[in-house]
């Protein structure tokens, strides 16, 4: 997604070992490490930017570890909370998303089949909490889906149509 930073976990190992596969049409701007500290050093308002980035990177990290104790409904609604807020902070819509991963990269994120994400994917939009459209996603009950990640929404509550 635009604004993404690969390779934080590489500064301190001062190794390149970082993996990524393009979704979708994507540029990649290579930066020395060198030169981002000089930049850093020279722009506060930049340092306090990539600290901010680097604190939410951890915080995503943290998340993704919790999420392999979390029920798989649960696992889903983080993922789509989630993926919410990633639009929010890079100002694009947090209720209308275009998922970019397949059904199959999604399960494999979250430690779930394919056939398990298209069940919560029913589930979800019966219960009035998605809607959604190939790739396109709208997110009709945020309240909802995070009680739901949080586990204090019941799964059995939502209804099936």
């Amino acid at each position: 997604m635009t604004g993404d930073i690969l390779g934080l976990e590489d500064i301190a190992r001062n190794v390149r070992s970082t993996i990524a596969v393009a979704l979708e049409d994507s540029e990649i701007i290579e930066i020395q490490l060198s030169r981002l500290i000089r930049s850093l050093a020279a722009r506060p308002d930049l340092l306090q930017d990539f600290l901010d980035l680097m604190s939410n990177s951890i915080a995503f990290g943290q998340s993704m570890m919790l999420i392999s104790q979390m029920r798989a409904e649960q696992r889903f609604a983080s993922f789509l909370c989630n993926v919410s807020h990633e639009h929010a902070i890079r100002g694009y819509s947090s209720s209308a998303l275009q998922l970019r991963m397949s059904r199959d990269d999604i399960g494999s994120l979250l430690g779930l089949t394919n056939s398990s994400i298209s069940r919560l994917i029913a589930k979800f939009r019966s219960g009035g909490l998605i809607e959604i459209h190939h790739r396109n996603l709208r997110l009709l009950n945020m309240i909802g889906l995070r009680h739901l990640a949080n586990g204090t929404l019941p799964w059995d509550s939502l209804s099936t149509k």
